[in-house]
C-alpha cells in the first residue's frame, strides 16, 4: 500500500487535511496544478490548505511516477507548502495559491528536513536539491547512475547510497549541507 508522508516540522501558518470528499464539500477556492487554474480535472492528490489568516483552499495535483513519494511538507519559508504528488513535487505559497513552482527534480523518492540549516532536501534518482527560505540553495553533481538512498542525516551532513551500474552495486556518498558538495557516489 502506498501511504502519505506528512511532515510539518519547519514553522507554518497553516493546517491541512487530507481527507477532502470533492462530491459534498462546498468548494469556493479550488485550484489544480501544474497550472494554477480553477477548472479541471478532479482526479490527484488533494490536500486542503487552511492558512491561518486567509480563507481555505483546496488542491488537486497531477501525479507524476507510480509508486514515488507521496506527501505534504512545511518549508522554511513559513508562508508556503511543498505537495508532492507520486513523485512529482510542487511548492505553493498559502495565501495564493496562484503562485507556485514545479520543482524540477522528478521524481521525488525522499525529502528530509534540516531544521538547524533551514533546508528541504528532495531526492530524486541521480542528484540531492536543497531549497531554503528563499528557493533554491543548491543542487549536487549527478551522485548516481540511477537511484540514491537516504542513510543518514546530522546538521552538517547527509550520508547515502547511490547505484553505481558499472559495478553493479550501491556505493556511498556525503553530501555537505552548507555547499552541496560531495565526496563518493558513483555518476556516468
Amino acid at each position: 500500500m502506498h501511504t502519505t508522508r506528512v511532515d510539518l516540522t519547519f514553522p507554518h501558518q497553516y493546517e491541512i487535511e487530507l481527507e477532502v470528499d470533492l462530491s459534498t464539500e462546498k468548494i469556493k477556492r479550488c485550484y489544480y496544478y501544474p497550472e494554477a487554474v480553477k477548472e479541471g480535472r478532479r482526479d490527484g492528490f488533494i490536500v486542503s490548505v487552511n492558512p491561518l489568516k486567509s480563507s481555505s483552499w483546496i488542491g488537486i495535483f497531477a501525479p507524476g511516477y507510480p509508486k514515488a513519494l507521496t506527501g505534504v511538507f512545511s518549508c522554511p519559508d513559513e508562508q508556503s507548502v511543498c505537495v508532492v504528488a507520486s513523485g512529482q513535487a510542487y511548492f505553493v505559497q498559502v495565501y495564493n495559491p496562484q503562485i507556485w513552482e514545479q520543482v524540477q527534480a522528478f521524481p521525488i523518492w525522499d525529502i528530509r528536513v534540516i531544521l538547524e540549516k533551514q533546508l528541504l532536501v528532495l531526492a530524486d534518482f541521480t542528484v540531492l536539491t536543497a531549497y531554503g527560505p528563499h528557493g533554491i540553495v543548491w543542487v549536487t553533481d549527478r551522485l548516481s547512475w540511477d537511484g540514491i538512498k537516504i542513510t543518514d542525516v546530522t546538521s552538517d551532513w547527509i550520508r547515502g547510497l547511490a547505484w553505481d551500474s558499472p559495478q553493479e552495486k550501491n556505493v556511498e556518498f556525503i553530501v555537505d549541507l552548507r555547499t552541496g558538495d560531495h565526496k563518493g557516489g558513483s555518476s556516468p
